[in-house]
């Protein structure tokens, strides 16, 4: 049989006993590894009959009582070897799923009692199988049911450092017991279960470390606090000793001044007994003359006071004109910088007009040049018509002269056959019978 127990202290005094493991055993193998890793997991004394009557309780009654006298105890009954709860015989925690992963355990119950109140974590491991769990190790109690989920998640764990430090050192003996569960992972149900129970172990350190990273950062700020309150309280006491260093000086002086002090040789004799009053009302006087001094300087100090405050309020003012007058600087340098930005785009606009009319400019003296050529040789050509035609006039006019030569000459020679026709009909006549 197997029995798993761990002790803690009360809540109240935030402290946790060391948390060890009591593995009984009155079957284990005769080849089972010394746990020389861990000699604090031993433990060869004999069960007390007060929690082998527990087992029996437990046994007959399996739902965990959260407010049972108990603290922070784990149990492990089995039907079959009760007796042998008082074996001196031992085996190690790594080996605890490999020996029993039988189903005969009924359960293994692992509680987190803290002053009556609601347990933590409750663990509690069913097997069905050879190597699965009915159950998940870690059961949350009515603080950490899925009912009571979210509002767990935003509590924090009243756990003391002590209780975190052997929590934690439990996960890291957990660790080392995933070594001889190699089998287990021909079998996806147990794999899984062993999964969700690293997965809530996990959860639970992550909140550990959340709690004592919070713990450190308060710690840290009441630090910087302290320091500053120290440094302030450094200052305040030097600034004390300065002053009582001063005022000390400053009575040293006025009770050992040369000016001030009677001697014995400027009073006469019989009135020496007077001389301490007369002191005290030289004293006095010294007082008030200061005291008349100090009003003096409390009423200068008032008008410096007054000066400066009007000296500021002109400042302000002056300040203030010539804010005003940097934001109407800044409102013109707004309005001119528009300004200028249009006039730059029209200056933009009109530039380009230019290059275009340059353009068009380029191209009508080109036309120009062009016509100003056909012109030219146009001219050239009308002057070659004029001489042509000058030519022309000329050669017509002698062929007008000839034609009319050849016209006189013509009616000449009509004349002429007319004449010679005349002249022949008469003879013609003759030569009729």
């Amino acid at each position: 049989m197997w029995f798993l127990c761990s002790q803690t202290c009360d809540t109240s005094l935030h402290s946790v006993q060391n948390i060890y493991y009591y593995l009984v055993s009155d079957s284990a193998p005769e080849d089972l590894p010394s746990p020389s890793g861990y000699p604090s997991l031993m433990c060869p004394q004999p069960i007390s009959g007060k929690l082998a009557e527990r087992g029996h309780a437990r046994r007959e009654n399996p739902v965990v009582d959260p407010y049972e006298e108990d603290v922070f105890s784990s149990e492990v009954f089995t039907d079959e070897n009760e007796d042998s709860i008082a074996g001196n015989e031992v085996s190690e925690a790594g080996t605890l799923t490999d020996l029993h992963n039988s189903s005969n355990i009924p359960e293994v119950e692992i509680l987190s009692l803290l002053e009556e109140k609601i347990p933590l974590y409750n663990l509690r491991v069913n097997t069905t199988s050879r190597y699965s769990y009915e159950h998940s190790d870690w059961l949350r109690s009515a603080r950490g049911s899925p009912e009571g989920a979210q509002e767990s998640d935003e509590d924090d764990l009243d756990l003391s450092p002590v209780m975190m430090e052997e929590t934690l050192k439990y996960f890291a003996l957990c660790g080392e017991r995933v070594v001889q569960m190699t089998k287990t992972y021909n079998d996806i149900d147990a794999v899984t279960k062993l999964l969700a129970e690293k997965e809530k172990d996990l959860e639970l350190a992550a909140k550990i470390g959340q709690t004592l990273l919070e713990q450190n950062k308060k710690l840290s700020d009441r630090i910087d606090t302290l320091e500053e309150q120290l440094t302030v309280i450094d200052d305040q006491n030097t600034q004390l000793q300065h002053d009582l260093k001063l005022k000390s000086n400053l009575l040293k002086i006025y009770t050992d001044d040369p000016g001030y002090s009677d001697s014995d040789d400027d009073i006469p004799q019989d009135k020496k007994p007077g001389q301490f009053t007369q002191r005290v009302e030289l004293l006095q006087k010294k007082v008030r003359t200061l005291e008349d001094e100090n009003l003096k300087m409390r009423y200068d100090m008032v008008d410096l006071r007054e000066t400066t405050d009007s000296m500021e309020e002109k400042e302000e003012q002056l300040m203030q004109d010539c804010l005003n007058q940097l934001g109407s600087s800044k409102t013109k340098v707004e309005v001119m910088t528009e300004e200028l930005t249009k006039r730059l785009e029209e200056n933009f606009r009109l530039q380009e007009e230019v290059t275009s009319l340059l353009a068009q400019l380029v191209d009508v003296q080109q036309k120009v040049k062009r016509m100003s050529i056909e012109n030219e040789e146009l001219t050239q050509d009308r002057q070659a018509s004029k001489e042509a035609q000058r030519e022309l006039t000329g050669e017509l006019l002698e062929l007008q002269e000839k034609y009319q030569e050849c016209m006189d000459m013509l009616h000449e020679a009509q004349a002429l056959s007319r004449q010679k026709r005349q002249e022949s009909i008469p003879s013609i006549g003759d030569w009729a019978p």
